[in-house]
């Protein structure tokens, strides 16, 4: 008899981001003799062009749909009062003074008033599945934002069905603690810690991305912790003709995805400056390409201001289409932090484009691990050498040597999403209901 699972997530396609990549690989590579897999999460348009995308409601009538090999149940999603004031695009100081205010609002009460929670259908929809599906066998909740730990959570409560919490990013050990307001730390620190702890003691299995998270997850929860790497989608890749352009008249660097506080980009600014200066290569010639950027396109803009670099900040686009706008640059640009572990999440997706990639700064965590499972990569170690590495790479570029922007990554396929999958169902019947 197959074994019914339930994943709980906020993040899942038509959205595109890591996060809903995740449980979508999961519903693309499971084995449906053995399991059937159900998702539940909120209704996303279809096409996600603004950021303000994110905060409406669609009103398409189709809730179950088939993606992969799993049904998916889309949940209502209810606006609250700061997400209505973001849809009216107010330019008003007093109206963004009480965005930035509810913004802290919501980030907590939702976990203790329901009501305020603007996800919770997700809640309703799957316990009423649970009631007429009482032989399921696990409860996954996954990703951010970690209220749907707490879905999980009560479900586990009100059926004895074991559940997993998996952690994409740390939730109270979080990457982005260290740069987040006293009001945010107090909140974080001092209220749902305790909640997050006792929570994800009851689960039956939790599952990370890195090493390094689960050695901190381990220790702040007290109980085991395996690790499931997010991966790329090997698929995606096995068809995919790369676009370089041999008679491009600029030298591209590509960075693709979001951009988080922690990450050292104006560091990287400085570097880069001081490199192409000494080295004289002409700034005009270079142009920096960030890749689904224009949410963060402010301090983009801020830490390139007094450069003569090129910059070109596109939107968020559909997945295919930023991996074919990433393949097209000569090198791509990995920001990693020095101090905390990442996810490395598209470090994966660089690999499988067979780019050069250039890690700022040291990262002797999971980012040095992968790099050196595949043999690929150059990792900043001192300005002197990584300038070397940038000098060598624009005279290639300008002498049209184009094999030098083609790596061959070796063992990659161990990191592939499918491979991956199968280690996620193989912890599944492990900790599963017995």
């Amino acid at each position: 008899m197959k074994k019914k699972i339930v994943i709980i997530c906020n993040d899942f396609p038509p959205y595109n981001s890591i996060g809903a990549e995740r449980p979508a690989s999961w519903c693309r590579h499971v084995d449906s003799e053995k399991f059937e897999v159900h998702v539940f999460c909120r209704k996303w348009k279809e096409k996600l062009t603004a950021p303000e995308d994110y905060f409406v409601n669609p009103q398409n009538k189709d809730q179950i749909k088939v993606y992969g090999k799993a049904l998916v149940h889309y949940c209502n999603f209810k606006p609250n009062l700061r997400d209505r004031i973001i849809l009216r695009k107010s330019a008003s100081p007093l109206l963004k003074l009480i965005q930035k205010s509810l913004t802290f609002f919501y980030y907590i009460f939702p976990y203790f008033i329901r009501r305020l929670d603007s996800t919770r259908d997700i809640l309703y929809e799957a316990r009423a599945f649970l009631e007429q599906n009482p032989d399921v066998f696990m409860i996954i909740a996954t990703g951010e934002p970690f209220i749907v730990f707490r879905y999980a959570y009560l479900l586990h409560k009100e059926t004895g069905i074991p559940w997993a919490a998996d952690y994409r990013d740390g939730w109270s050990c979080n990457s982005a603690v260290p740069h987040m307001n006293i009001i945010q730390k107090i909140l974080l620190l001092g209220v749902l810690r305790r909640l997050e702890k006792k929570m994800v003691r009851s689960a039956s299995l939790v599952i990370t991305v890195t090493p390094a998270l689960k050695k901190q997850l381990e220790e702040f929860l007290g109980k085991k912790v395996e690790v499931v790497y997010n991966g790329f989608e090997e698929l995606e890749f096995l068809g995919f003709v790369p676009r370089l352009n041999e008679k491009s008249e600029t030298f591209i660097i590509g960075y693709l995805g979001s951009l988080y506080p922690f990450q050292p980009l104006e560091d990287f600014v400085r570097f880069f400056e001081n490199c192409t200066r000494a080295q004289k290569i002409p700034a005009q010639k270079v142009v920096f390409r960030f890749i689904g950027g224009k949410a963060f396109s402010e301090r983009i803009k801020k830490a390139f201001k007094n450069t003569s670099f090129g910059l070109e900040i596109l939107p968020r686009i559909p997945r295919q289409e930023a991996l074919i706008e990433a393949s097209s640059s000569h090198v791509l640009l990995f920001l990693a932090n020095g101090t905390l572990d990442g996810s490395a999440a598209k470090l994966y997706e660089y690999i499988a484009l067979k780019r050069p990639i250039f890690i700022f700064r040291e990262d002797r965590g999971t980012v040095k691990e992968i790099l050196e499972a595949v043999q690929t990569g150059f990792m900043f170690s001192d300005e002197n050498t990584s300038c070397q590495f940038w000098t060598q790479l624009f005279q290639a570029w300008k002498n049209g040597q184009q094999e030098a922007f083609m790596t061959r990554p070796v063992n990659y396929g161990s990191f592939s999403r499918e491979n991956q999958a199968k280690k996620f169902y193989e912890y599944i019947l492990e900790y599963g209901r017995s």
